[in-house]
């Protein structure tokens, strides 16, 4: 009579092996979706006349994905602000705050969210001089590109950028499963 407590060493390799490369498809497919990412360059110009325009770019070129808003506040050196206004978007990427700065020296701040959710970078601050000899110019934004991530998700590597980790293990995987069937049929050999 056999053993029906113990699956056959060919039914058990083929388990293993379903397992293993369900393992290794699923890791080598997915893409973590806080590392679904957009770096983005931020870019505030003005005309010397008090006109603030901000442009959102991919670091690659080209318009940003997704929905962009950005928020604008200023502090003038001899005391004037503007308090946090919404800038209106006027093409892909680019937006204008409505109204001028007044003439002077002014610190320029801008929040920017991409589809709602504001990015660990999303702010650009630059000082601006607003007067009739002042000239135009465009500050780019210092540091790291702006990087788009759903709301409250930890900034990191992605799992498909893991994938020599996940073919690795699945090749183990594999071995293993191998050296199993292997052994299961050395031994059920010995037995008869």
């Amino acid at each position: 009579m056999p053993d029906t407590r113990t699956p056959s060493p060919a039914r058990l390799v083929r388990w293993i092996t379903v397992v293993t490369a369900s393992i290794i498809a699923t890791l080598a497919c997915w893409q973590d979706p806080g590392y679904a990412r957009d770096d983005l360059r931020l870019t505030i110009s003005h005309d010397g006349r008090g006109t603030v325009r901000l442009d959102v770019a991919r670091a690659g070129g080209g318009p940003p994905d997704g929905e962009i808003a950005a928020t604008v506040r200023a502090r003038g050196f001899a005391g004037g602000t503007v308090d946090p206004r919404p800038m209106r978007p006027t093409s892909a990427g680019s937006m204008l705050f409505d109204g001028t700065l007044p003439q002077g020296q002014w610190t320029v701040d801008i929040e920017v969210t991409v589809d709602g959710a504001r990015s660990p970078d999303g702010s650009c601050a630059a000082t601006l001089t607003v007067g009739p000899d002042a000239p135009a110019e465009s500050v780019v934004c210092a540091g790291e590109p702006l990087v788009t991530t759903p709301a409250g998700t930890a900034r990191g590597r992605g799992l498909a950028d893991s994938r020599p980790l996940a073919v690795t293990a699945g090749a183990v995987g594999l071995l293993f499963a191998a050296a199993m069937g292997g052994a299961l049929l050395r031994r059920r050999a010995t037995e008869h």
